[in-house]
């Protein structure tokens, strides 16, 4: 025989109908309706909580890191709160920009700038693995096509919200399987629900 497991009691305000009549308790009742779930938080790391991560999934291995665009001032904003972080072996690639004749920023130690007239830049830049991407969020077309060509190649991608084609990147790298954060210029990323 098995015993008996009391119910647990129910908070509620008012009467409550019952075949013995009503029966007086304390509390809310909700009588209709379907139950509505919480609208899921969005998690909030910093930068250095992100490398630190990255770092643990690479097994403590160098980090690979490609700013796309980096002619734009968001792009030079990220890389001047990302060199700080970064470990001596980590290295940084700068993918060609998207507006032609863009002057190549000053290369702290680390930074490797790809020549989009190069076969051999483009060859590499497409087989490459890294372990974040940036985009500057400006042109949703080209970074949504630039996001879902990091699939499989990379697991997280950051996105600046300042720009118009956050939203639409976002997606498209969610579409690829791509962990995407916004950027604000601030040193938070804002994970973005899946």
């Amino acid at each position: 025989m098995k015993p008996e497991i009391p119910e647990a009691p129910v908070r509620t305000r008012g009467a409550i109908r019952t075949r013995g009549g009503p029966l007086l308790v304390r509390g809310a009742v909700r009588t209709r309706g379907a139950a509505v779930a919480p609208t899921p938080a969005r998690d909030s790391v910093t930068l250095d909580g992100l490398l630190t991560e990255l770092r643990k999934e690479a097994g403590e291995l160098p980090l690979t890191v490609v700013v796309h665009g980096w002619d734009a001032q968001s792009a030079g904003e990220f890389l001047e709160k990302l060199v700080p972080s970064l470990h001596q072996d980590d290295a940084v690639w700068l993918a060609p920009p998207y507006s032609a004749g863009s002057a190549a920023p000053e290369q702290p130690e680390g930074l490797v700038v790809l020549d989009p007239n190069l076969e051999t830049d483009n060859r590499l830049l497409a087989g490459m693995v890294a372990s974040l991407v940036f985009l500057p969020g400006r042109d949703a077309a080209e970074e949504s096509d630039v996001a879902s060509n990091w699939r499989q190649r990379t697991s997280t991608l950051v996105v600046f919200e300042g720009g118009a084609a956050g939203t639409p990147v976002i997606q498209a790298a969610n579409r690829a399987g791509i962990v995407a954060y916004r950027w604000s210029g601030q040193n938070n990323l804002l994970l973005q629900d899946r």
